[in-house]
């Protein structure tokens, strides 16, 4: 099974349901599997497609999915860059199972009860929320830490191998309860064109909103003129190329407001302005509030 880690040395053959996964294979493939999944998107830009639904791709993160979503990044520009933990419930108590939807079981004492509690950013789906847990970056360094010792724990094998490794991923999940709220602080669904022609063009808008593009050279780029394309786009978007641009970097700035202490300056350029008094006209539109204001209200 993928989610596996069998003892060698240490435990000799001992089925440890918790696998470490590699940045070059986290990225999903598209299909369902038998177990949680647990990926650190360290960067990146693109688009994330969970069964049938599109979003646009958050870093950092911590994404918690489970065995019936199946998910995919797509990424026009730099690779994603992420690793993964694949396990089972039963690693965190072993009367956990997949089920975890329908509710303690009658069997369960208090700790079991505490134990699904700290799963239910994998399987519990309320207002908007999707898996997606957005990192502040202060924590990055510890989550990219826990993630290596689990990743040579898994690998060396020491002493006591399953128990430290169990014990890393439950400081994981920890972090991640108490940093996901289950808000509808969520990014819009790109609904409805997983199959549309113009999936190529969303997806290359998403990966390199941070540069300089226009629609003559995007026109270029997919092989058509700005009229045919902007056409196109809006018949299946309900928006012009450009327009779309704009929303995918005002959210990218509403986010970087919300969850860095970086400058308004370097904000804007992360989000391809130039022209401060340009973004901040854009950001106003978009928000209702000049990027200072909307810093300050979003930190209470």
């Amino acid at each position: 099974m993928d989610y596996i880690t069998y003892g060698d040395a240490m435990y000799t053959g001992h089925p440890h349901p918790m696998k470490y996964v590699p940045e070059t294979s986290a990225l999903e493939d598209g299909q369902p599997s038998f177990c949680y999944r647990l990926i650190f998107v360290q960067a990146g830009n693109g688009l994330l497609s969970i069964n049938d639904k599109l979003y646009p791709i958050t870093a950092p993160a911590l994404y918690g999915l489970n065995e019936k979503e199946a998910a995919k990044f797509h990424a026009a520009g730099a690779p994603v860059a992420a690793v993964s933990l694949r396990f089972h419930p039963s690693v965190v108590n072993d009367k956990l199972t997949l089920d975890l939807e329908a509710g303690p079981g009658a069997d369960y004492i208090v700790t079991d009860v505490q134990d699904r509690w700290l799963l239910k950013p994998f399987f519990e789906r309320l207002d908007g929320y999707y898996g997606c847990i957005p990192v502040d970056p202060s924590m990055i360094k510890l989550i990219t830490q826990i993630m290596d010792d689990i990743r040579e724990t898994l690998t060396v094998q020491p002493v006591s191998w399953p128990c430290k490794s169990r014990s890393l991923l439950m400081e994981l999940l920890l972090l991640m309860k108490r940093m996901n709220p289950l808000t509808s602080d969520a990014p819009d669904t790109i609904a409805g064109m997983a199959e549309d022609p113009v999936l190529p063009i969303v997806e290359y808008l998403h990966s390199f909103y941070e540069q300089k593009l226009n629609i003559e050279e995007l026109a270029k780029t997919f092989h058509t003129n700005k009229t045919t394309l902007n056409k196109r786009f809006r018949v299946y978007t309900g928006h012009s190329v450009m327009s779309y641009l704009n929303a995918i970097r005002m959210r990218k700035a509403s986010d970087y407001l919300r969850t860095t202490t970086d400058p308004v300056q370097v904000i804007l350029e992360r989000t391809g302005f130039k022209d401060a008094t340009h973004f901040a006209r854009n950001f106003r539109a978009y928000s209702g509030y000049t990027p200072s204001e909307y810093r300050n209200r979003s930190r209470g």
